[in-house]
């Protein structure tokens, strides 16, 4: 059974509104007192990310951020393993009792932080709303059209009837479980308001860091708090691993820097192979990359292994598709785009942009990509090779909030992002369905593809595997071919740990779980 344990105060009320650009989604009334006491070290665990998570309302959680976040402060149905498999959370049981029709019962023992227990009823609302409002789309409400009902059966059992068939619904229901009253109401601003069914409950929430407490008691871990500190600059938070005042940094380094950890006794390095992939993507609305020899012309010109050598150290292998190597879906027929530059120029001629000036040497035209810190190299390394073919590229860094926006509302040309964690081929009907531009998805660039909705509808709806299959492959053939994106790399997960640090596993999603059954060694590694 869980046991609860108390809530402490906020901090840091007069920064917090400098900090959110989003007008009313956050007050200064939860912040109470601006001190906040040292959790014991004994008992804390130390990690640093770059950015702030954007909600800890599980319902608009689409960043990796407030992913990892959600999986210490909400419970779900499913969850996943180490190696991406699907497993039962909340839920105990899963009956089909037709292709369109699942009842799930729910385990008890699972509490929420005001000590109410999670019911079928709390199941129901949370995905009630998330099925959408019109008025107010949530982002995952692409996911959950096809539910025509969700019933009640008993306090312990859910069921879903379906309009139609559905191959990754259970993958669906990973979504963090709020209470009735929370979960039919809007979205949640004030983290402190958040009553959540994990392990964990938000101690402190300032713009410099995040605390956790744990709420439910293991006696296998030794970590009573986790304390998430929000530092953007890279030098500082290897600065901050190195001086044995983090325990852990994942997934937020130059590769380069990486080499170096043999150097430091105290620090250990720890990788595996990752679902993720790197991607440079293109908005369909604007004139010059609606134009497909374009686009293809872009993809031909990027040298994906020269930057994969030089920018990730070779902790990476060139993507094909979306979806990696190890996914059962995955189409092994199809080859990686062939870095030819005389393709590439071959492209734009065709596509009627001849070099220009008296001499043919000014650029054909001119294109704006935008990124963050974290991928400037990557976007300056792209400039660089788009030059070579008569593109002339301009790069755009801000931080996370302004790029994150102008990308959901279409007002960048290119940008590069990573997609993380996913699993399963539905991820190209979450990001190229006509029905799935944002708030209803993740089609940033606006695609639009009769034939490729088509086939995204077939994929999502066919339950067999094989039939399944081979649907997938033809959807990977046919976005290969149209190039919405270029499939950059697959990188690996990396984590640099304090060597206190002991069972902690890294997750082939980057998910940071495992901390909760984390043991420290009797004495903290140290460098001095």
């Amino acid at each position: 059974m869980h046991k609860l344990k108390g809530w402490v105060s906020l901090e840091q009320c007069p920064r917090l509104m400098d900090f959110f650009p989003l007008l009313g989604l956050f007050s200064c009334s939860f912040l109470i007192g601006c001190t906040s006491k040292q959790p014991p070290l004994e008992k804390t665990f130390r990690i640093a990310w770059e950015n702030i998570p954007r909600t800890p309302d599980p319902r608009y959680s689409v960043d990796a951020d407030s992913q990892y976040l959600g999986d210490f402060i909400h419970c779900s149905l499913f969850s996943y393993g180490p190696l991406g498999e699907i497993k039962y959370q909340l839920a105990s049981a899963v009956h089909w009792t037709d292709p369109k029709t699942v009842e799930i019962t729910i385990q008890s023992g699972f509490r929420f932080s005001n000590g109410k227990g999670v019911t079928a009823s709390d199941v129901q609302a949370n995905f009630e709303y998330l099925r959408g409002d019109p008025a107010d789309p949530t982002p995952m409400k692409s996911n959950f059209k096809d539910v025509a009902q969700i019933e009640v059966l008993a306090p312990n059992k859910v069921r879903f009837r379906l309009s139609k068939t559905n191959g990754e619904f259970l993958n669906f229901l990973s979504v963090g479980i709020l209470p009735r009253e929370q979960a039919s109401g809007p979205r949640i601003g004030d983290p402190k308001q958040v009553i959540g069914c994990g392990h964990f409950g938000i101690d402190e929430w300032t713009v410099d860091h995040i605390q956790l407490k744990r709420k439910v008691e293991n006696s296998k871990s030794d970590v009573d708090y986790i304390r998430i500190e929000i530092v953007k600059d890279e030098t500082t938070r290897l600065l901050k691993l190195r001086n044995s005042e983090l325990d852990l940094v994942q997934n937020s380094t130059n590769r380069d820097q990486l080499t170096k950890i043999t150097e430091y006794p105290h620090l250990r390095l720890m990788k595996r192979p990752g679902l993720n992939t790197t991607y440079l993507a293109f908005q369909y609305a604007d004139p010059t990359l609606k134009v497909k020899k374009v686009r293809r012309a872009i993809a031909h010109a990027i040298d994906r292994q020269k930057i994969i050598d030089h920018l990730l150290q070779s902790w990476a292998i060139p993507a094909a598709t979306i979806l990696t190597p190890t996914d059962l879906y995955y189409n092994k027929t199809l080859k990686q785009v062939e870095f030819n530059p005389a393709i590439s120029k071959k492209l734009l001629d065709e596509a009627g942009f001849p070099m220009r000036g008296q001499n043919k040497k000014e650029p054909r035209f001119s294109l704006k990509l935008k990124t963050t810190a974290p991928r400037i190299l990557l976007a300056h390394a792209i400039a660089d090779d788009l030059s070579k073919v008569g593109i002339a590229l301009e790069v755009e860094s801000s931080d996370w909030g302004k790029f994150k926006g102008d990308v959901d509302q279409g007002s960048a040309q290119l940008w590069t992002l990573n997609w993380i964690g996913f699993r399963g081929p539905d991820i190209y009907r979450f990001a190229f369905s006509t029905d799935s531009t944002p708030p209803n998805g993740a089609n940033r660039g606006r695609v639009s593809n009769s034939k490729l909705d088509t086939l995204l509808d077939q994929g999502h709806q066919e339950v067999d595997f094989q039939k399944r299959k081979a649907i997938y492959d033809q959807i990977q053939e046919f976005v290969q071919e149209e190039v919405p994106y270029v499939f950059l790399w697959h990188e690996e997960q990396y984590a640099i740990l304090n060597k206190r640090v002991k069972n902690y596993e890294p997750y082939v999603d980057g998910r940071l779980i495992s901390i909760e059954n984390v043991k420290f060694s009797s004495e903290e590694s140290s460098n001095h």
